[in-house]
């Protein structure tokens, strides 16, 4: 059964608010508190259509408005142990920081670059096979008008920092990683009571010097040329 609503005038085109009075199944009209006695039930048979939409006041990327929801996490002494499908609460610790772990997916962090990085920036390797320090030569002694190669051994087989000093009364001439010659890098023969000190402050495998006919041929020695490389 069809009823029109119409206003206290009857008029059956009126548009603005109508009093409506519940009662209950007694005939009992609820007061404003709707405490009859019974309760009042609404109904739908459609579930979902009783689904609510909950959004905040201002979208992603918008200038914010209005008072944001306050997020907060609980604190256990003892964390949670839950099982699949199982909600948990986010943890926290006692001054309020949440905990973060791992789970299927690790944190990844690129540890060699970094650590790369920071021996290319102050010229020392890391390397934790082998103390850095002083290394040691391929070469005890050296050959006139050749181009001698020194490698390295102990902490590492990379020279960083190297010290070249020349107390021989002649040029000497050197080169990192290619062959020296008379065209390389020189230190010239030093003053009475003196020498001539080079530092090399490049990575290098191979340190190459090359003596001219007649230059000395002492490696290491009271004199002559002194090579001491480091890691």
């Amino acid at each position: 059964m069809t009823k029109t609503i119409t206003d206290t005038t009857n008029n059956p085109n009126y548009s603005g608010p109508v009093p409506v009075t519940l009662m209950d199944t007694s005939g009992a009209p609820y007061n404003a508190s709707g405490t009859s006695g019974s309760t009042i039930a609404v109904t739908q048979a459609t579930a979902s259509n009783l689904n609510a939409q909950v959004v905040g006041p201002a979208a992603s990327g918008a200038t914010q408005s209005g008072n944001p929801v306050k997020v907060g996490g609980v604190y256990n002494s003892t964390q949670p142990t839950v099982t699949t499908g199982q909600a948990v609460d986010l943890q926290s610790t006692a001054r309020g920081a949440q905990i973060v772990a791992t789970g299927t997916d690790a944190f990844n962090a690129t540890i060699n670059a970094i650590t790369a990085s920071l021996a290319q920036a102050n010229q020392v390797p890391v390397n934790n096979s082998a103390p850095q320090g002083k290394l040691t030569l391929s070469l005890s002694s050296l050959t006139a008008n050749s181009d001698n190669s020194i490698t390295f051994s102990g902490g590492a087989t990379v020279a960083r920092r190297i010290r070249i000093q020349n107390e021989s009364s002649g040029t000497i001439y050197w080169e990192t990683d290619a062959t020296g010659s008379a065209g390389s890098p020189s230190l010239v023969a030093p003053a009475a009571n003196a020498v001539v000190v080079e530092w090399i402050a490049v990575q290098c495998t191979t340190l190459h010097i090359f003596i001219p006919s007649g230059g000395t041929t002492t490696l290491n020695g009271s004199s002559g040329v002194k090579v001491t490389a480091y890691a």
